[in-house]
């Protein structure tokens, strides 16, 4: 399958100010997804405003193939009453690891009175679905989205 979507040497400009966008090259076949992560202002909606063809760049092309092809998009805003950092809310995002994770805590410190069945049904379930290694996860899922995990959330859009 050939490119649908192809940028290639982009830049893009506004007023005097130095470039938001300088020789970015990009290929989209068709079945690929793509997806846009970065801080406020580093031009991810001029891009997609690029790749939908309201904006025309400075330098550079845009080709669309077929060329009758459209690109739509959908405005999204980031919640601002989030508190908390990155991590937090990226783990936040998987209740059901938070939750066994609280609950063997919980069941640990029980000390004499600890319900051991209950416990280790709790471990298992934790093991199942790899619940211990929640925090590595996190961390390698915004470490590839090049996000800094104890950055504020309400910094992101």
């Amino acid at each position: 399958m050939g490119d649908v979507l192809s940028l290639r040497g982009l830049s893009l400009s506004y007023g005097t100010a130095a470039p938001l966008l300088q020789g970015v090259d990009l290929q989209v076949a068709a079945g690929e997804r793509i997806g846009l992560v970065g801080r406020n202002g580093a031009g991810k909606s001029t891009l997609l405003r690029l790749l939908s063809g309201e904006l025309e760049p400075d330098r550079g092309e845009v080709v669309r193939s077929p060329s009758g092809l459209r690109v739509g998009r959908l405005e999204q805003e980031v919640p601002r009453d989030v508190a908390g950092t990155v991590s937090d809310v990226v783990g936040d995002g998987l209740p059901e690891f938070q939750s066994l994770l609280a609950e063997f805590a919980r069941l640990s410190e029980q000390g004499g009175e600890v319900d051991l069945v209950r416990l280790e049904e709790v471990q298992r379930r934790i093991e199942a679905v790899g619940a211990w290694d929640l925090e590595r996860r996190v961390s390698t899922v915004l470490s590839r989205l090049g996000l800094e995990p104890e950055g504020r959330f309400s910094g992101l859009s």
